[in-house]
């Protein structure tokens, strides 16, 4: 995606997350997912591209839920976060707890961004 714009004619993925003015907790206010699954699948990209991630674990997950002001965190990490995997947002790497965005993951953000 050169210049930004995905075949779908939605932007790229990283284009986005790296233009975004705002932290984490803003992205998941303009995009109001439907649900924990869904934002734990936006912490997954965000940690993707703006901290350079090829993979993330729970952890990095929860520290960046956790962090954020007006985020509230979900009262049952563990079966939201498996909810975003049997959802395919995320797949689990050979590395152990490791995790990567899926297609997808990658075709719901792309949903979301042009809404």
């Amino acid at each position: 995606y050169g210049d930004g714009v995905a075949p779908s004619g939605a932007m790229d993925p990283g284009m986005f997350i790296s233009a975004f003015v705002g932290s984490f907790g803003d992205l998941v206010a303009r995009l109001q997912p439907r649900g924990f699954a869904e934002t734990i699948l936006l912490a997954a990209i965000w940690l993707q591209y703006r901290e350079g991630r090829g993979f993330v674990t729970r952890g990095d997950i929860r520290r960046l839920l956790r962090r954020q002001d007006r985020l509230r965190m979900p009262r049952n990490f563990s079966r939201d976060f498996q909810a975003a995997v049997m959802r395919g947002y995320l797949e689990e790497r050979e590395e152990g707890d490791a995790y990567a965005v899926t297609t997808d993951g990658f075709q719901w953000f792309h949903q979301e961004c042009i809404k």
